[in-house]
């Protein structure tokens, strides 16, 4: 009988002098594929931002709450790190390119530092 392996890839970044619009490509593969969301850790290490809201995105551009939108965390202080772990996977496609797209949302400043650490699951049969 064969065995179920989970595929499960952990995404980890440090950056600093980021803006208001800030937005990070994520590639877990090369083309189309279905994954799921488990965990998000983000810190704000340092700059003027007073707060900040994570999303997750399908596509580089659209309209924040959009269809293509995976998710999307509260309005948080900076002082406040994230540690949201979904309580159900959350499902989704990549891009064609087998990207998805990580946005910070701070609302002030150029010169924001954070590190953050998501976690995903390759969905089995993709």
């Amino acid at each position: 009988m064969g065995q179920n392996r989970r595929i499960i890839r952990r995404k980890k970044a440090t950056l600093a002098d980021v803006g208001t619009s800030d937005q990070q490509t994520i590639i877990l593969s090369d083309k189309k594929e279905a994954y799921f969301l488990l965990a998000i850790r983000f810190v704000r290490t340092g700059g003027s931002g007073s707060n900040y809201q994570l999303r997750v995105r399908r596509n580089s551009g659209g309209t924040n709450g959009d269809i293509d939108e995976i998710y999307t965390g509260a309005s948080t202080a900076v002082a406040t790190a994230t540690n949201d772990v979904a309580d159900q996977p959350i499902p989704f496609d990549t891009d064609s390119e087998g990207k998805v797209y990580f946005k910070t949302g701070f609302d002030g400043g150029a010169d924001n530092d954070y590190e953050y650490v998501i976690w995903f699951e390759k969905a089995a049969g993709s």
